[in-house]
């Protein structure tokens, strides 16, 4: 039986700061640990306004504080080839109204922190996939 591996790599926590848009932060924090694809397991912390994508439609949430209350994503190569960032949540509005959908990009900053935690997926039959699912006991059959 053959089957395509997609071996876990290194599991990462960081902290975005203030006056930084969440999205870029994600892909910023990717860039500098030199990772292409990830998995954004999670993400809490505060936004000074938060802005979401639902359906075909962009959702203003104003602050003075708005909470991300749940995070999730996938980060792969832009165009570019640098980190390319897709995230989606909910986030609680000063008012107690709440919003699920797409972070969209450039218009959620940061207000004090936001703590996110990725998990990095290497290609199947890389070397460095190869090296981690042998090692796992994972490797491909």
């Amino acid at each position: 039986m053959s089957r395509a591996v997609d071996p876990v790599g290194r599991t990462i926590s960081a902290r975005i700061g203030p006056n930084e848009d969440l999205t870029r932060g994600v892909e910023r924090v990717c860039a500098e640990a030199g990772i292409e694809h990830a998995v954004v397991r999670m993400g809490i912390g505060s936004l000074i306004d938060g802005c979401m994508r639902v359906r075909d439609s962009d959702i203003e949430v104003p602050g003075p504080v708005v909470e991300i209350i749940t995070m999730a994503g996938e980060v792969r190569p832009g165009p570019d080839g640098a980190p390319h960032a897709d995230l989606s949540g909910r986030i609680g509005g000063p008012d107690g109204s709440a919003w699920d959908g797409t972070f969209v990009v450039d218009r959620n900053t940061v207000l004090v922190t936001a703590e996110i935690v990725l998990q990095e997926r290497l290609p199947a039959g890389s070397a460095a996939g190869n090296a981690r699912a042998r090692a796992s006991g994972r490797a491909q059959k």
